[in-house]
C-alpha cells in the first residue's frame, strides 16, 4: 500500500513544468535542491530551492531591495501540514497549515504518485501560471 511506502525522507532530484503547449521547463534550474518529509503520524514538510539563488547586498534582510525579495520568494517554495493518501487515485494530498505562497494554507493540493524503487515522482494537476496552466512533475529520492 503507498500509504506504508511514503513516510521518509525524500531528496529532490529533479523538477519540471510540462505547459499546455508542450513546452517543458526548469523553475529551480537543473539542479533544484529539495527534502520533503512524511511522518507516519500524518504530517508533511516540503522545502524547494533554486540553489542558484544570489545572496542580499546586506545581511540585514531588513535591508533588502524589492528585487532581491522577489529574486528569493521566485527561487524557493515550502510549506506544512497534514497529509493522507488516496489508493484509489494513487495519490496523495497536502493540506498546508502554512506556506511560503499564502492560496495555499489551507488548501488541498493533490499529488498524482509514481514509485519505482527508491523513487517518487508527484505529479499535480494543472496549475495556472502566467495565464496559462502547467503541470508540475518533480521526482525524489528516498534517503535511507
Amino acid at each position: 500500500m503507498l500509504k506504508d511506502l511514503l513516510p521518509g525522507y525524500w531528496k529532490l532530484l529533479s523538477w519540471e513544468t510540462r505547459r499546455a503547449d508542450g513546452q517543458i521547463t526548469y523553475p529551480f534550474g537543473p539542479a533544484p535542491r529539495g527534502l520533503l518529509i512524511y511522518g507516519e503520524n500524518g504530517l508533511m514538510s516540503a522545502q524547494l530551492g533554486d540553489p542558484r539563488r544570489a545572496n542580499f547586498t546586506s545581511s540585514d534582510r531588513a535591508l533588502a531591495t524589492l528585487e532581491e525579495v522577489k529574486a528569493a520568494f521566485d527561487g524557493y517554495t515550502a510549506y506544512f501540514g497534514r497529509y493522507e493518501v488516496d489508493e484509489i487515485r494513487s495519490a496523495v494530498i497536502h493540506y498546508p497549515d502554512l506556506a511560503l505562497f499564502p492560496n495555499y494554507t489551507g488548501s488541498s493540493q493533490v499529488r498524482y504518485i509514481e514509485l519505482a524503487g527508491n523513487r517518487l515522482s508527484l505529479r499535480t494537476n494543472s496549475i495556472p501560471f502566467q495565464g496559462s496552466g502547467q503541470v508540475y512533475v518533480l521526482v525524489w529520492e528516498k534517503i535511507s
